[in-house]
């Protein structure tokens, strides 16, 4: 038997010797676009969240694989390899803020391997931001950061420039977004994943999945971009062709010996795809993406796959596969010279079913959103104060901007910004931000206190000012004089901004003198956190100690992945703001040192503080120094360049030790101030921050708020003093108390009052209140004789379940809001508190909603300060909290939103432009986001703007009405991958004992005549994004109120020779290396938006800043990566509009040459700037 079995064995030995093999000992994978062919274009990527469900370190390192299994450092170790080894693959990437933490630890060796895989095109950088920013909560001014710091490093390091726009995975697209950040910026196509789904269902049979996007229609056609929606609504590869190791799909088994062979399966399914996306795709090139979150991790196994995958499918013949990039893919659709579609609106609501509508993130985690806005104003300050003092050769180890600069641009990403990443995450996200701010803070501070005190020995002696406040030669100051303290807060030739905008009938957009103005400088103000719009804004709830964001101090934030339990005696911050931060409360509270001691026996040296929690009326060193009977000084900076002549003010103060101060300005004279106690919102704010270990105590606290109109120069600051008043002070009068009237009764909701209206007036704006009811009637603004019946409500919609409506769905969550039901508001009290410089209207809805209403004098807006939570749930019902603003314009279903801060968009109500609507949810269908503000009109006689300070949710549900969306807390998760409640908590705990978030913001309300709406909207919307920034400090011991003009001290300064026109704004002041300079220069309006200001305007740079000497002018792209004269975009031809409107016609653009100069051309050129409506420049200055 045995011998018969060897027998039959030797049999097979010759014929397995001789048989063909069972798989092919070559894979080609050369292949190329083939006319007359399906051509079918693979692009291998990954989408790697910079933040979601892990931390940004979680995912690059592969820790906590318990959430998710990813991890960054291999996706880039193993796709390096895998090119390497076949020149044919191909990879496209994206996220610059985990590539360059991946390239900063290769060796050299391995870097120019990259660079060759990036040279010869096999590595294409797509998008090339630090970040995949979202496109509805960010505003434009940090995707334009967060863009350049990518497009930067890509340029630096490889030499190359992005072409192409990669935004996958954001849940809407804005027009803002393809018209400047792919338009304007130099791409040749854009590519997304999600779109409303009925949008989808209607364009995918006429084959308009790929589209001519004209986002702005001020740029006429120079901005169209081709953009391409992928059919699935995703941006992963066909079901069944997933190559990762914890994939489920069968890979390629291609061995003809085995049982298991599959790879006629595997073609066919794969042809079927291909014809399927084919179908609804014009031409016979198709893009099918390979790769999602955080794939190809094993490259080599992936690369295999699809390597057979090629081979396979081109043997079979029926279609052409080949590896590509989406630049060789838009190349290849560029030859069609098809007219494409044509798309002039945007992608906002996104829906995914009929239930499904994201729009609830436009508002989620309302309080991290206001502290990015913050950051990013804050940032763009400090940079100026770098270029204006920072020493040319200054130490890499010096404070700088740069990792503030790092953390926005971190938190534009789409999972950030948004509010829809894990706690834990906006936890990490937060200690990024505090740690930036910390060191911008250093270097604000620092450098005003330098300008302050540059001519001055007040401090110190003339040699110790020398040695520690003087600019070394070399530096890279802009003026060549030193700041005087001589010079006028009143000298200015020219009016600015505010002080025109009083003036009916402006027309003036030409570029002004500052004559009189001392020279230049910048300030950081109450460095606040979380809230925005006048000088006094805080971040209230998530809350960074005094002690962890001291300009010096020694704690520092920790960064970790959860949250770290304080140890008993212990006070912490720890909401959803940053980890858990600590401190002890045994430890005694000191006096704030606002001044320090150089070396035993020295003189004192200026040191200035910010107050990080101003709008809770928190601020230690002028409560501390206050308390003590001391004066101080607040040095108030503007970023604009345009004055500020009546800006708001306010210091909190405690009144205990004196109950009477003064204010002066800059030369001395008294300014009109007034003490206004605190409204009862903010005091149940301070208890409950102490309460739940936010505040170590109510040391700090104030109860009071001295305010006080402070005129502020363009790009500058001006030095106020606050000090006990003296009846020896002939030139000031103390601060009036403001007097209460009005408050309700305590034992029913009538107000104690006899008459059936109360009115608040400022001379120009006018509101009525019921005195039986409370609320707002009406207003009037008597400058423009414009007036109309108003009311303000806060009111909550209940957060609807997975059965809302009767509707099997998603429930509301961080991604979608689902309402079921609605809380009528419910007004409970009122008081007045009135006074010369202000007047509020104090006002409780319920036990978590208040507004406080203030109306400043000489203002032309109201603002509403509102203040929401802890929201409850003990009903076991989220709630979805929004104010609402009726009038009695007749607006219609119409009104309007920005985009990212730029163009306002014209909405209606149940409404799209290229498709017919399903109403399926009547609110939240209706909700679109709210970067900077919105606005109703009735034609002809009125328009009503409510301006935010964080990007927001807003509709306009109601004919005369606007809604906004200020805070939520839910209690489901919705089902769309984050895996958790949005159910935020004053400790930053999900299940604990801590009482929800509170969050605080303001609103500014206007009501214009249509002549003068777009200037006081536009220019309002400008001083609400970049507040001024107060810093305070000791007075000299021997300064007296009044006096410190003898101190020698600069207490007024301007860093610009003339104000910018009313119409341009000065985005980008930031020092670069070898004594460089980035300018951009942004035009505000968008065209035929105002008569006179949305025309063309003009700036000339030597006038801008007339000290600075400059040796060379180049003008660049807007992410500064190229000379704008050699962006080369595809040009494309429009076809029919897909809304149908005859008013998609482009209007025309002036084209302006770039402005370049080198040597003493500079000199003998004029160096005039032409912006059009809409436009942003950007210049390299070189410095002489």
């Amino acid at each position: 038997m045995r011998v018969a079995k060897l027998r039959f064995l030797l049999l097979w030995v010759p014929l397995l010797t001789h048989a063909q093999p069972c798989v092919p000992a070559h894979y080609k994978t050369n292949a190329s676009r083939v006319e007359g062919k399906l051509n079918v274009h693979l692009v291998p990527h990954t989408h790697d969240d910079s933040g979601w469900l892990k931390t940004m370190d979680q995912y690059y390192y592969g820790s906590n694989n318990k959430i998710q299994l990813a991890a960054v450092q291999y996706i880039l170790d193993t796709v390096v390899q895998a090119l390497d080894a076949n020149p044919d693959r191909k990879f496209v990437y994206g996220e610059m803020s985990f590539f360059t933490r991946w390239w900063r630890e290769q060796t050299e060796a391995t870097k120019d391997l990259v660079r060759k895989l990036v040279d010869n095109g096999q590595l294409d950088f797509v998008n090339g931001g630090y970040v995949q920013h979202d496109e509805a909560a960010a505003h434009y001014v940090a995707m334009i950061d967060q863009t350049t710091r990518g497009h930067s490093f890509i340029k630096e390091q490889f030499g190359k420039v992005p072409t192409i726009g990669w935004q996958l995975d954001p849940f809407g697209h804005s027009a803002t977004h393809a018209a400047l950040m792919c338009g304007l910026l130099g791409f040749d196509g854009l590519f997304f994943g999600r779109a409303d789904y009925q949008d989808m269902d209607v364009r995918k049979p006429a084959k308009q999945m790929e589209m001519l996007w004209r986002g702005a229609k001020s740029f006429g056609d120079t901005a169209d971009v081709f953009t391409s929606n992928f059919p699935t609504g995703n941006y992963g590869a066909p079901g069944g062709f997933w190559y990762d190791p914890w994939s489920q799909d069968d890979p390629i088994m291609d061995d003809k010996c085995l049982y298991d062979y599959n790879v006629q399966n595997r073609v066919d399914d794969f042809v079927r795809a291909s014809q399927d996306i084919s179908s609804v795709t014009y031409g016979d090139d198709i893009l099918i993406p390979f790769g999602s979150d955080f794939q190809w991790i094993s490259a080599h196994q992936y690369y295999k796959n699809v390597d057979k995958l090629i081979h396979y499918i081109n043997e079979d013949g029926r279609i052409n596969a080949f590896y590509s990039t989406p630049a060789e893919y838009v190349a290849a659709k560029h030859t069609y010279n098809h007219s494409w579609p044509l798309k002039t609106d945007d992608f906002f609501p996104y829906a995914d079913c009929p239930v499904c509508y994201w729009t609830g993130y436009f508002t989620s985690r309302a309080t991290s959103k206001g502290w990015i806005r913050e950051a990013t104003a804050y940032l763009q300050a400090a940079r100026q104060l770098e270029v204006l003092t920072q020493p040319q050769h200054s130490s890499a180890k010096s404070p700088n901007t740069d990792s503030l600069e790092e953390a926005v641009s971190l938190l534009q990403h789409h999972d950030a910004i948004t509010g829809t990443e894990k706690q834990h995450v906006t936890d990490d996200y937060h200690v990024r931000l505090a740690r930036g701010w910390k060191e911008s803070q250093k270097v604000f501070t620092d450098a005003l206190a330098q300008m302050v005190t540059a001519d001055s020995s007040a401090y110190s002696d003339a040699e110790e000012a020398a040695e520690h406040v003087h600019m070394q030669p070399g530096s890279r100051r802009l003026l060549a004089t030193a700041p005087h303290s001589t010079g006028s807060a009143n000298a200015s030739a020219q009016r600015a901004p505010d002080a025109l905008l009083e003036r009916p009938g402006l027309t003036d957009v030409n570029q002004h003198n500052t004559a009189g103005s001392a020279g230049s400088v910048f300030n950081s103000n109450a460095t606040k956190v979380v809230v925005q719009g006048t000088a006094d804004s805080a971040h209230t709830a998530q809350v960074v100690t005094s002690a962890s964001m001291s300009s010096d101090g020694s704690q520092e934030p920790q960064l970790g992945e959860g949250h770290q339990q304080p140890n008993a005696g212990q006070t912490c911050s720890a909401d959803s703001k940053i980890s858990t931060v600590c401190s002890d409360k045994d430890q005694p509270v000191s006096a704030p040192q606002l001044w320090e001691q150089e070396e035993e026996g020295s003189n004192q040296r200026l040191r200035l503080q910010q107050c990080q929690l101003l709008n809770a009326s928190v601020c230690e060193p002028s409560v501390q120094m206050s308390k003590q009977g001391q004066g101080f000084m607040v040095v108030v900076y503007n970023a604009l360049a345009w004055e500020r002549p009546t800006e708001p003010i306010r210091v909190p103060l405690d009144v205990t030790a004196e109950a009477q101060w003064v204010v002066t300005d800059p030369d001395g004279q008294g300014v009109e101030s007034q003490l206004v106690p605190l409204a009862r919102s903010s005091q149940d704010l301070q208890r409950t921050m102490v309460k739940e270990g936010v505040l170590p105590s109510l040391d700090h606290a104030a109860q009071d708020e001295l305010v006080f109109l402070a005129h502020l120069p363009p790009v500058g600051y001006a030095v106020y003093t606050i000090q006990p008043y003296s009846s020896e002070d002939a030139h000031a009068k103390a601060a009036v108390r403001a007097t209460m009237d009005n408050v309700s009764n305590q034992k029913s909701d009538r107000l104690v009052t006899d008459q059936n209206q109360l009115s608040v007036d400022n001379g120009l704006f006018q509101l009525n209140f019921s005195t039986k009811t409370g609320r707002l009637e009406s207003l009037f603004n008597r400058q423009a004789g414009v007036a109309a019946n108003a009311t303000l409500d806060i009111s909550a919609y209940l957060s609807g379940d997975q059965n809302a409506g009767g509707q099997f769905g998603p429930a509301s969550g961080a991604y979608i809001f689902r309402p079921d039901g609605e809380l009528p508001p419910d007004l409970h009290g009122m008081r007045v508190v009135r006074g010369p410089v202000v007047t509020e209207v104090h006002q409780v809805f319920s036990d978590y909603t208040s507004a406080v209403i203030r109306v400043w004098d000489k203002a032309l807006h109201v603002e509403v300060e509102w203040t929401v939570g802890p929201i409850p749930i003990h009903d076991k019902k989220g709630k979805e909290v929004v104010l609402r603003y009726a009038s009695s314009l007749r607006s219609g279903a119409t009104f309007y939103t920005d985009s990212n801060g730029r163009e306002y968009l014209k909405r209606v109500r149940d409404f799209r432009p290229t498709w017919n609507l399903t109403i399926t949810e009547p609110v939240s269908g209706n909700y679109y986001p709210l970067t900077a503000g919105a606005y109703i009109q009735e034609n002809g006689k009125a328009e009503l703007a409510v301006l935010t300070d964080r990007a927001q949710g807003g509709a306009s549900l109601v004919s005369g009405e606007v809604e906004v969306m200020v805070h939520r807390r839910t209690l489901f998760d919705d089902w769309r991958g984050v895996a958790e409640p949005l159910n935020e908590t004053m400790q930053g705990c999900m299940n604990c004992h801590s009482v929800g978030l509170i969050a605080r913001g303001k609103h500014w309300l206007t009501l214009q005549d249509p002549s003068s709406a777009a200037l006081i909207r536009r220019t309002f919307q400008q001083r609400m994004n970049d507040p001024p920034i107060l810093s305070f400090g000791a007075l000299p011991r021997q300064a007296r109120a009044g006096q410190l003009q003898e101190s020698g001290l600069a207490l007024y300064f301007s860093a610009v020779s003339s104000v910018l026109p009313l119409n341009v704004h000065l985005l980008t002041l930031k020092a670069l290396p070898q004594d460089s300079v980035l300018l951009r220069l942004a035009h505000l309006y968008q065209v035929d938006e105002h008569a006179d200001l949305a025309k063309s305007a003009q700036v000339n740079l030597h006038k801008l800043f007339a000290s600075m000497k400059v040796s060379q002018v180049s003008e660049l792209s807007l992410s500064a990566n190229q000379l704008r004269s050699d962006v080369q975009r595809l040009r494309w031809r429009a076809g029919k509009s897909m809304s149908g409107h005859a008013t998609d016609e482009p209007v025309n653009i002036d084209q302006h040459p770039a402005v370049i100069c080198k040597g003493s051309e500079c000199a003998d050129n004029d160096l005039t700037v032409v912006l059009n409506p809409m436009e942003i420049k950007t210049f390299l200055l070189q410095l002489a």
